[in-house]
């Protein structure tokens, strides 16, 4: 019996969100009843609302990567495996900063940081609470100077 073939693996250039989109879409085509040629338009649909700057040769390319990948028949998609929670200590620390500064990292005055803390806490349970998961994507490549 021969092996199914592996899927292509999506586009180096394609972001997680726009290929977490073209999957999302396809499957809820096909959930709704469609075929794969309609879930495929689907995923085009959404891909031209969403980003509709991108070329038509990457659209292609993202499409045929997907028309090879079975769809995702578990809750969340095979995508979600990958990714593991971060630790509360840490989305408690990040939301702490993002409420005590500004979007230019700069201290918002009359912020105190024993307030931050107590509201950061309070966010990342109840977050936790309503069933979010908060998730950290690996370290990117660092920068290299020069050629």
């Amino acid at each position: 019996m021969p092996e199914d073939p592996q899927p292509t693996p999506p586009p180096d250039w394609i972001a997680p969100a726009l290929w977490q989109l073209l999957v999302a879409a396809r499957d809820g085509a096909l959930a709704a009843g469609g075929s794969p040629d309609d879930g495929l338009e689907a995923a085009r649909c959404a891909a031209l609302a969403t980003w509709p700057a991108l070329p038509a040769s990457h659209l292609t390319e993202a499409l045929l990567a997907l028309a090879s990948r079975p769809p995702h028949t578990e809750a969340g998609g095979a995508w979600f495996i990958d990714l593991n929670p971060a630790p509360r200590d840490e989305v408690v620390a990040c939301l702490a900063y993002a409420l005590r500064h500004d979007a230019r990292g700069k201290p918002t005055p009359g912020t105190k940081d024993v307030t931050a803390k107590l509201a950061a806490e309070w966010i990342a349970d109840h977050m936790a609470r309503s069933r979010f998961v908060v998730t950290r994507l690996p370290p990117t490549a660092l920068h290299r100077a020069g050629g």
